[in-house]
């Protein structure tokens, strides 16, 4: 992925595993809030708000370290997907928002 060997280094190891552990329970949550979204309303609201954040950051950093579809290919499907999940999260969420408030009038 145009990087040559990286030696180990075992803070970067730790910091590594720790952004692992960190995204993969944030995945079994949103997995969990996907499956029952009733009982995880609260947490719902906070998904798409947090996708479009990652996907904010992921860009900078994109930017930032001139990086290149050619050398790095998935970036894009990253940043894309970030930002598609947040869409498709936060707009059902604040359509019926808006319905409701409205009804509520």
């Amino acid at each position: 992925m145009g990087v040559g060997r990286i030696e180990y280094r075992p803070l970067l190891d730790y910091w590594l595993k720790m952004a692992s552990a960190t995204f993969g329970c944030i995945g079994i949550a949103s997995a969990l809030a996907c499956a029952l979204p009733v009982r995880f309303e609260g947490f719902v609201w906070l998904l798409g708000p947090f996708h479009a954040f990652v996907g904010v950051v992921l860009m900078v950093a994109a930017i930032s370290n001139d990086l290149s579809t050619d050398q790095h290919p998935t970036f894009v499907a990253d940043i894309t997907f970030c930002f598609v999940t947040a869409l498709l999260i936060a707009v059902p969420l604040i359509v019926s928002f808006c319905r409701k408030r409205k009804l509520a009038e």
